[in-house]
């Protein structure tokens, strides 16, 4: 009899809890065109989604209260917003437009000290190549560029197949 009693009350319990939850769902998009595996979480919490194809995503059995949630894919602007689930809306429809976001990144420095650094940090002297001094000295491939760089010498090994090796002092 008490195992009946206990197992009615947790029932009853559970019940009253699940229909303490609510959903929300949306589309995350950029200029109108959806974002596949964008990221979508609730802030503070282990409630989350990735969108599918389409854009949309879904996160249910969330308990009703105020909530923040968050939109991030790579190369775009991480995005807020915030809604209430309660008794009276137990199903949020909120749709993300996220912004592109351009990634300035530092340029790659080769150094002979196996450690990697940043070309501001780097306490050898440093020299860019761009397509310009490529170009300024007529050369067909990149080993014909580096010849005329300071601390780099360009060997051909083989002058059957061409292969060339690049030294670095």
């Amino acid at each position: 009899m008490r195992i009946f009693l206990l197992f009615t009350l947790s029932v009853t319990f559970c019940n009253i809890l699940a229909a303490q939850t609510g959903k929300v769902t949306g589309i995350v998009k950029t200029d109108g065109y959806p974002i596949e595996y964008a990221q979508v979480i609730i802030d503070s919490s282990t409630f989350g989604a990735l969108t599918n194809v389409q854009g949309r995503y879904t996160i249910t059995k969330l308990p009703y209260g105020k909530y923040k949630i968050s939109a991030s894919y790579i190369g775009y602007k991480k995005m807020f917003k915030e809604f209430v689930l309660s008794e009276e809306q137990k199903e949020v429809n909120l749709d993300l437009d996220m912004t592109e976001q351009v990634l300035d990144l530092d340029g790659i420095v080769v150094t002979a000290t196996k450690t990697p650094k940043r070309r501001t940090n780097s306490a050898v002297i440093v020299n860019v190549i761009n397509s310009q001094t490529i170009s300024n000295v007529q050369a067909c491939n990149l080993s014909e560029g580096l010849k005329f760089q300071p601390g780099l010498r360009v060997e051909t090994d083989c002058q059957t197949c061409n292969y060339t090796q690049l030294r670095m002092n």
